[in-house]
């Protein structure tokens, strides 16, 4: 094998496929992952074999490793510290003072696959780890000095099969304890926003976006081609208590996912996160949704979702080195 650099700049497509094949697991979209992936500003460090197929990739946006990744039968041969280490290199010399894994301006994961959350830490349902993680992916960057930058606090992705039978979820338009779950419209912009304010400030400028508030199919309709986010509100006494943002086809086509839940703080101890997220996730189903899925989800949040029977599928350790 003749390990070069001085090849072909490989295109996004074959970074793209490696990606695939080496992160299996990665719930996101096709077009969003290609997006990342060819953005020119990144570097691209990569490795070919003789006959000249890519074998190893990594992408760097700025400070950030976006993407790390060594075909299967290559693995165990030095290619991917070399990489990271040209990396670190590359990070150091532009002046920063440290170099972090996953999580950027973009991101194609949230940080380093794990099997296992970090710490001894009890979950309102038992994991249940999704096939293919490489369970020896967050030693290779904590031999290295990378650390877990979230303390004690885990973060893991969670999915839930929208097509197992007796699924049973309260529908849109509903008054569950006097709170009515319905879909937002244009005149809840300010309201939403006031909530999120109040609840979650970094989540405002994401309710801000008027497309969320122009979803004007049934539910009920499958919707292909192509990912719509609209906004989920809980409405008490004609104030918006609650927001949600739900997206079909987030992370592919059949793949719906529920997130950017905020509850105003006096209407907090009510129930009403878990009534959006069941009624979000029902929704999810309606439309055709066959997963529903929870990205870069944190401790705490299994409970309010496990109540609508997500599970935890797999950890990430948010890894970053100091220089």
């Amino acid at each position: 094998m003749t390990e070069n650099t001085e090849v072909k700049t490989p295109a996004t497509e074959e970074v793209y496929a490696l990606f695939r094949e080496t992160m299996p697991f990665a719930v996101i979209s096709d077009g969003a992952a290609r997006y990342v992936i060819g953005k020119p500003e990144n570097t691209l460090l990569f490795r070919r074999n003789e006959k000249g197929e890519l074998i190893a990739a990594l992408v760097l946006e700025t400070d950030t490793v976006l993407f790390l990744g060594v075909r299967e039968n290559f693995r165990r041969r030095g290619i991917a510290g070399e990489l990271l280490s040209e990396a670190e290199e590359l990070v150091k010399a532009a002046g920063h003072k440290y170099i972090r894994i996953g999580a950027g301006r973009d991101y194609l994961t949230p940080g380093v696959p794990m099997a296992e959350p970090v710490g001894d830490v009890k979950f309102f349902l038992p994991p249940d780890i999704v096939p293919g993680i490489d369970r020896s992916a967050a030693g290779f960057f904590i031999r290295r000095g990378y650390r877990h930058g979230w303390g004690e606090d885990n973060c893991f992705d969670m999915q839930m099969s929208l097509t197992e039978p007796g699924l049973s979820f309260p529908a849109e338009g509903e008054t569950i304890d006097g709170i009515t779950y319905r879909i937002a419209v244009k005149g809840d912009i300010e309201g939403a926003c006031r909530c999120t304010d109040d609840a979650h400030p970094d989540f405002t400028k994401y309710y801000r976006s008027e497309s969320l508030y122009e979803y004007n199919h049934h539910p009920g309709k499958h919707v292909k081609g192509g990912e719509v986010s609209f906004a989920l509100v809980a409405e008490a006494d004609g104030e918006i208590a609650g927001t949600l943002i739900i997206s079909l086809n987030a992370g592919g086509e059949g793949i719906g996912s529920v997130g950017c839940t905020a509850v105003a703080r006096k209407y907090r101890k009510r129930h009403i996160g878990v009534n959006m997220v069941r009624v979000g996730t029902g929704i999810l189903a309606e439309a055709g949704m066959t997963l529903g899925f929870l990205g870069y989800t944190y401790t705490g949040l299994d409970r309010m979702y496990g109540y609508s029977g997500y599970r935890v599928r797999n950890f990430w350790l948010m890894a970053h080195k100091d220089f």
